[in-house]
């Protein structure tokens, strides 16, 4: 029995023995890599499988630290794609030019129940080199050269700057660039400097600079000093489509000249011309010896102050450095002016470099004089009937003081603040000094005429009149109308000056008109009377088909003298100040005097003067059409006549600032004395006017 189970066991061992399955067959996967085409900016290659279903990649910079990538890593980090038996290019960008990559590749077979991994297979390339632009040749201490490398026929920019020059231009636009919150773009910032300096080559070619040859980009001639630093700058150039264009990036090398030695050579400096505002210094050399020179003429106490803090080789390299960037370098002999203050020392500081690339270095002392002082003074009746000065009882002092530097107006001006007083008070306070003749002859005695004024005539310190303290200190004149005079009858005013211990003296003298004699009102004065409208051009619209008019109306103000013109205006204020216009008996004639003073207005708390004016073209400004008031000048800005029914007006001319100007129109304006500004009161003024009895102006326009 024992022996039958045995055999039974072993016969279903044999038989489960004999229906075992067989081993299942796993996946190999294979994947190969092959290099591609290679640029300064990308690398291609091309990536194949066998029994894979897809394939991963990863390229790196190569370093010294070899990184081993698994399989599972490539899939995980990498770029994967689809395998292909076939090799498939691909292409990794925005890589460093020159430099070496490694890419790890890998294929996988996924199962579904499991992946089967290929083995990890590098492929070291390397980018390509762009071939650099710009290149540095040679440089000396008499100039220096380098190499552009373009294409035949490839056009290009280029040029060089000083070493200061480019790096203040550059920090420069940095900052503005920052302070405006833009991005600041190399790129374009030597762009600029190379379509603002460069000069236009071909091909390629050695560019070679030298001291004196000439710079087309600067139109100038090239000035290079030895010993400092400069930059070349350059990009590709071409039209496209019709339209300049940089075909490509800019590229900027940097070199330092070598250094001078010291030269014999020397420019003589010398001054042709000082006068206490302008100085004309001649700097005379030798053109066959000396290659160029630069020169700045600055005030002594900024050279003095340099000079202690850098050394007068530190002037050498200012002077040298940023003369050029002012214009002040050349290569012959040359006058240059310059304008000077009165009483104040300049230095010239000259650098200069001879044919060999050697420097030499001339300094000049100028010592600009003060000039003579000059004080005028005048006086003269004053008739302005509606402020109720007349010619008979009124006088009008003016002066000015020219070159009068660093005097003290408090303390140092006196004058006579009662007025002027008679000629037959001044002849005889005059003789008590042994004083006598004519008043030019007397003003050379000005510590006598002092003494006479402060014992006889109450001769004060101008700061016991503030009116004529301010006017003196803001623009060192003064003006002083004088009344409750004797009519028919000669004046005498005086103004005394001390300066640099001396008494300066001047008189001027003028006599009052008589009273008027009350005579019957002429037709001529009566004619103009009455209603009148004005009509003409405005200075809006400057056009014939757009013309403006107003009313007007002459009041008597003194009968044969003089006229209250009301309504001149766009607005109300014709009728609230009306301005004075002069009869002339002799002509029959009105003349219409300017400025005229007439009031005050309150604008937002600020008090301004009304004022009456003429204006002209303003001959500084870009609008042919702008009208301006010259500031101070008076006098007859328009006269008239009648020829029934029109009132004629026409303006004048008069000399100013050596030319001539002809009034265009007359207009209220309002005057701040503070700041001694005019202001538009009105919408627009008319010009180009006519004017009619309102009678006959029935269709006029409003």
């Amino acid at each position: 029995m024992k022996r039958y189970l045995y055999v039974l066991i072993m016969a279903l061992a044999t038989l489960v023995a004999g229906c075992k399955q067989p081993d299942p067959v796993v996946p190999t996967p294979d994947v190969n890599i092959t290099a591609g085409e290679v640029t300064p900016e990308q690398l291609e290659f091309y990536v194949s499988a066998t029994q894979a279903d897809e394939i991963a990649f990863v390229c790196v910079e190569t370093t010294e630290e070899v990184k081993l990538y698994k399989p599972e890593a490539l899939f995980n980090e990498g770029e994967v794609f689809a395998a292909t038996e076939e090799p498939v290019p691909h292409t990794v960008t925005g890589l460093k030019q020159g430099t070496e990559y490694t890419i790890y590749v890998a294929a996988v077979k996924d199962e579904g129940t499991a992946k089967y991994y290929s083995g990890v297979k590098e492929l070291v390339m390397t980018t390509g080199i762009v071939p650099k632009i710009l290149e540095f040749v040679d440089a000396s201490k008499t100039g220096f050269s380098y190499k552009v490398n373009a294409e035949e026929g490839q056009m290009f920019y280029h040029t060089y700057l000083e070493g200061w020059f480019f790096e203040y231009n550059y920090e420069m636009n940095k900052y503005i660039a920052e302070q405006t919150g833009e991005e600041f773009d190399v790129k374009t910032f030597v762009y600029n400097l190379l379509a603002t300096y460069g000069e236009l080559g071909e091909s390629a070619q050695v560019i070679d600079w030298y001291a004196g040859k000439e710079n087309v980009g600067r139109n100038d001639l090239a000035y290079l000093v030895p010993g400092i630093k400069y930059y070349a700058l350059a990009a590709m150039y071409d039209e496209v489509d019709g339209l300049p264009s940089w075909t490509s990036a800019p590229e900027i090398i940097s070199f330092t000249m070598d250094e001078p030695g010291e030269s014999n050579q020397t420019v003589d400096c010398l001054i042709e011309e000082l006068t206490p505002t302008k100085v004309n210094i001649r700097m005379e050399c030798d053109e066959s010896l000396v290659n160029f020179y630069m020169y700045m003429f600055i005030p002594y106490d900024q050279y003095a102050a340099y000079v202690a803090e850098n050394g007068i080789e530190g002037m050498k390299s200012y002077v040298s450095e940023y003369a050029l960037d002012y214009g002040q370098a050349k290569a012959n002999t040359y006058t240059d002016t310059w304008t000077v203050e009165p009483g104040k020392s300049y230095m010239l500081g000259l650098y200069g470099v001879d044919y060999n690339g050697d420097e030499f270095f001339t300094e000049l002392q100028v010592d600009v004089p003060m000039p003579e002082p000059s004080l005028s003074l005048s006086m003269e009746p004053y008739e302005r009937e509606m402020q109720g000065y007349a010619t008979s009882n009124t006088m009008r002092v003016t002066s000015a003081f020219s070159d009068f530097h660093g005097l003290d107006y408090e303390s140092s001006v006196m004058f006579l603040p009662a007025g002027p007083v008679t000629r037959e008070m001044f002849d005889a306070y005059a003789a008590t000094m042994g004083l006598a003749g004519t008043l030019e002859e007397m003003q050379a005695y000005g510590e006598q005429l002092y003494y006479i004024g402060s014992t006889y005539m109450g001769l004060n310190l101008v700061a016991s009149d503030e009116e004529v303290l301010a006017q003196l200190k803001e623009r060192g004149t003064f003006e002083k109308i004088y009344t409750d005079l004797q009519p028919d009858t000669e004046y005498v005013y005086m103004v005394v000056a001390i300066y640099n211990d001396n008494v300066i003296c001047r008189l001027a003298s003028a006599k009052t008109d008589p009273v008027q004699e009350e005579v019957e009102e002429s037709e001529a004065y009566r004619a103009f009377l009455g209603d009148w409208v004005v009509t003409g051009q405005n200075t809006l619209s400057w056009s014939n088909n757009d013309l403006k008019s107003f009313n007007i109306r002459f009041e008597r103000l003194t009968s044969n003298r003089s006229y209250k013109v009301y309504g001149w205006s766009v607005s109300g204020l014709g009728q609230e100040f009306p301005f004075e216009a002069s009869f002339v008996p002799e002509t029959g004639k009105i003349a219409i005097y300017t400025p005229q003073v007439l009031g005050e207005v309150q604008i937002d708390g600020k008090t301004y003067e009304v004022r009456f004016v003429g204006k002209n073209y303003d001959i500084y400004s870009d609008n042919p059409d702008n009208l301006i008031v010259l500031p101070d000048h008076e006098g007859v800005a328009f006269t008239g006549k009648i020829n029934e029914p029109y009132l004629t007006l026409l303006s004048e001319f008069f000399p100013y600032a050596n030319d001539w100007k002809e009034y265009k129109s007359m207009s209220y304006v309002f005057y701040d004395k503070e700041t001694r500004e005019y202001f538009a009161s009105e919408e627009y003024d008319l010009i180009y006017f006519n004017t009619q009895r309102a009678e006959y102006a029935l269709f006029h326009l409003k």
